[in-house]
């Protein structure tokens, strides 16, 4: 096995055997590792030395412009990332105060039901509904928790996500 210089200790397949090159006649077997030798390898590896000339200007130049363009598209892809970021922060700032004052609203509105159940369940003071009223209150209270949350809520929110 032959080493290249410009990749350090990584190994070449061996070279054809040829009058200018006695080494690649005899090839030497692979080393042989052991468990042990985790205990003395080296704990910090040093990039390989390059050697003089190895790279051309070229080569460098071409390597230089492939970074440059990955780093533009990697800032492109983190701006386009922190705006979304700020977008979703904006809505939710927005979305906030509705939030909070439909849910107000609605458990405003179950208690004041709960209210009219229990002070017509009780008798209190002689307070009695029919029962055609009794059950339109439950049901509009029903229907005001499905349709308000599982409806407006999720339907405002969503959408306005869905568009940013």
């Amino acid at each position: 096995m032959k080493s290249n210089s410009i990749i350090g200790n990584w190994r070449l397949p061996d070279a054809p055997s040829t009058p200018e090159n006695p080494e690649a006649a005899s090839p030497s077997p692979p080393p042989v590792i052991r468990i042990s030798d985790i205990d003395t390898a080296p704990i910090e590896a040093s990039p390989p030395a390059l050697a003089a000339g190895s790279l051309d200007g070229a080569t460098l130049y071409d390597r230089f412009l492939t970074v440059s363009n990955e780093n533009f598209e990697l800032k492109a892809k983190l701006d386009y990332l922190q705006s979304r970021v700020r977008t979703a922060e904006t809505l939710d700032k927005l979305i906030e105060p509705y939030a909070s004052k439909a849910y107000r609203f609605m458990v405003g509105y179950a208690v004041g039901d709960g209210g009219v159940l229990v002070a017509d369940g009780s008798n209190f003071r002689g307070f009695k509904l029919p029962d055609g009223v009794l059950t339109l209150l439950v049901g509009s209270t029903a229907v005001t928790v499905v349709g308000l949350v599982g409806m407006v809520l999720t339907g405002i929110f969503v959408g306005a996500r869905k568009a940013a």
